[in-house]
């Protein structure tokens, strides 16, 4: 199943989006570093990521920051070069 036809709520009982673009920043050097270098990584953690299902509705619990800015990573370079019709996305990293 594709993740754009996931929803993933964030409860508003958790706390606002909080991240400077200092912390999105790290983020984005640490997953670039990576892919510019996976053979010498192997495999890279992204941190944990807490999910219930409730009411058949998936809610993030924990990694939300990261998962918000990773989303909107998404949104900002991923999906406009798939929508140009040229399959370059991930050359990116």
């Amino acid at each position: 199943m594709s993740i754009y036809k996931k929803q993933i709520l964030i409860s508003m009982c958790q706390r606002n989006y909080v991240w400077s673009e200092d912390e999105c920043e790290q983020l984005w050097e640490d997953v670039y570093n990576f892919f510019e270098n996976k053979e010498e990584y192997g495999k890279y953690f992204l941190g944990s990521v807490v999910i219930y299902k409730e009411n058949g509705k998936q809610n993030i619990i924990d990694g939300q920051q990261r998962t918000t800015t990773l989303c909107l990573l998404q949104n900002c370079v991923i999906l406009p070069i798939e929508c140009d019709g040229r399959d370059k996305a991930l050359r990116i990293f």
